[in-house]
């Protein structure tokens, strides 16, 4: 288990990077095996994170903005938060994406993690190649109110304690 981006990002480039599910993070919640948790790009459920409609519309805002600078735009002004709000009454289709893996209800992963926060930050633009790359990361908190929006969290090392996650990755865009 790694503890920081840059362990989840050498994980991943030694080919050892977790194969965890949204699955196996819902039995560790439940059972209070949980903790902190990162992963890195390589793991299952952080491309799952990458490829969602969420962060797909932040990419595509993104593409919008850089392609109306022509490409000549700062990197560094190309940055901020675009986390993700779970609506509270999405509480029965997230149950439901949960026990279907997403054929019905909410999506996989999002389903189980609810709201999270995520930040983004352009760190390259490739004028002549058309491209640019963006880094991301997310945190999760999974506990009894994130899933309830009324009971108050557990604390960690009971079941149902809170869990806590962090997702790392990048993505690099054609126009």
């Amino acid at each position: 288990m790694v503890s920081s981006g840059v362990a989840a990002g050498c994980d991943d480039l030694a080919g050892i990077g977790s194969t965890d599910t949204w699955n196996d993070l819902l039995n560790e919640w439940l059972n209070g095996k949980g903790g902190n948790r990162a992963f890195g790009a390589g793991s299952h459920i952080t491309q799952q994170l990458a490829t969602n409609k969420h962060s797909l519309n932040v990419l595509a805002q993104l593409r919008q903005q850089i392609q109306a600078a022509d490409y000549d735009i700062d990197p560094a002004s190309m940055g901020g938060r675009s986390s993700y709000k779970d609506p509270r009454t999405n509480f029965f289709n997230d149950i439901t994406g949960m026990l279907t893996d997403g054929a019905k209800g909410s999506g996989v992963p999002e389903a189980f993690m609810g709201s999270y926060d995520q930040i983004h930050q352009v760190i390259n633009v490739n004028k002549r190649e058309r491209t640019f790359t963006v880094a991301f990361a997310a945190y999760n908190e999974t506990g009894t109110e994130s899933l309830t929006h009324v009971v108050p969290d557990i604390g960690q090392g009971k079941q149902m304690g809170t869990l806590h996650q962090t997702y790392y990755w990048t993505m690099t865009v054609d126009f």
